[in-house]
């Protein structure tokens, strides 16, 4: 683990008076710890007590250096362990689809790209996918479904997608998601990332089939198209829209990274 001394922070990595907290993690030896607190997560602090009695922080997410400074990191820890219970940092080789670690820090997926991740800080589940579990590691937030399928994403657009979309969608297949909101970041084009891979109920009166990746929309007044229209896909179930549905969005991040790009596509 790489330790400085003081240093500017962006911002103060912790906040006083913090009443509401989500997850609170540490290594065995109980020396590092995680904390996720505010009401959309939006509070994340490492900490990293050291053998001399000094704390060291990082203020940005995920930093790959900690800097000496407390700004009451350790008050807002006794706090979060007095609420929470406190769950155990696991090893890179330990996530879900990932074997032992190699030399050079390299520890490897089973669909063939890796992490050089030193630090595996866990998450609360997205709102967007309740039943899945997440963690942040160094090449962005990894994410896992119950049926053991995965989608990596950049921080910013995970984050993003969680303020735009605060409440769990009301149906889903694969990684096509249905919300009964139009956010106004989406319809006035805040938030490019997600314009070119979404569908608005108010804009899918042309009668037209609409693809969102390998998902065809079919809307209502279609043959088969059901009431409300329907989505269909090769490798999942046909899924007949709500009626109160209002945008069909793919999740954020990939299920296929590193694929030729040497990025998160």
């Amino acid at each position: 683990m790489r330790l400085r001394d003081r240093f500017v922070f962006d911002y103060d990595p912790a906040c006083e008076g913090v009443k509401y907290f989500l997850l609170l993690a540490a290594t065995p030896d109980r020396r590092t710890w995680w904390c996720v607190a505010g009401v959309n997560g939006g509070i994340r602090v490492l900490a990293h007590f050291a053998p001399d009695g000094e704390v060291y922080t990082a203020d940005r997410l995920h930093a790959e250096t900690l800097i000496k400074c407390d700004c009451g990191v350790r008050d807002l820890l006794q706090n979060a362990a007095d609420k929470l219970n406190v769950t155990d940092m696991i090893a890179p080789c330990d996530l879900p689809g990932f074997s032992e670690t190699y030399p050079y820090g390299r520890t490897y997926h089973r669909d063939g790209w890796y992490t050089r991740t030193e630090r595996v800080l866990p998450l609360p589940a997205p709102t967007w996918a309740p039943d899945a579990r997440a963690w942040d590691i160094r090449e962005g937030v990894y994410v896992v479904f119950a049926d053991e399928s995965y989608r990596l994403v950049q921080r910013k657009e995970y984050y993003d997608f969680l303020r735009v979309f605060p409440r769990p969608p009301i149906a889903r297949q694969g990684d096509l998601l249905v919300f009964d909101e139009q956010p106004v970041a989406i319809r006035q084009g805040l938030i490019p990332l997600a314009v070119p891979r979404c569908i608005l109920r108010d804009d899918s009166g042309n009668g037209k089939e609409e693809s969102l990746d390998r998902h065809t929309f079919r809307p209502a007044g279609l043959p088969d198209a059901g009431e409300f229209g329907c989505v269909l896909h090769p490798e999942h179930d046909r899924l007949d829209l709500p009626g109160t549905w209002e945008t069909l969005i793919l999740a954020p991040g990939t299920s296929r990274p590193f694929q030729g790009t040497g990025v998160v596509d």
